[in-house]
């Protein structure tokens, strides 16, 4: 039987509010120099998946900026391009149209 790839997952804040939030959520679980794909050596703090999703789902809303990297076992630091299937986005979006209108019935 195959094994299941382990990945490690890093964030790079971009902007303070996100240094803050990651630094608090995080504590010192910081990386300095990690080399990535593209050759480029980056500060990264390393996090489980659902906080690197948790962080991108809610940008906006937390007003950070930040970049979500991968390693898939030994191999190379990679940007993670954060997807959503289609049906994760119809809950989503069913969600938020749900509250949107409790909030509407309640004013």
């Amino acid at each position: 039987m195959k094994k299941k790839p382990v990945y490690t997952w890093y964030i790079q804040p971009l902007n303070v509010q996100a240094n803050e939030t990651v630094a608090r959520e995080l504590g010192g679980d910081v990386e300095r120099g990690v080399l990535c794909e593209d050759g480029i050596k980056r500060t990264l703090w390393r996090c489980e998946y659902q906080f690197a999703a948790y962080l991108l789902q809610n940008a906006m809303d937390l007003h950070i900026l930040v970049k979500v990297f991968s390693r898939r076992g030994g191999g190379a630091v990679r940007p993670w391009l954060f997807t959503k299937s289609r049906r994760a986005a119809a809950v989503m979006a069913r969600r938020k149209l749900d509250a949107m209108r409790s909030r509407k019935e309640a004013s």
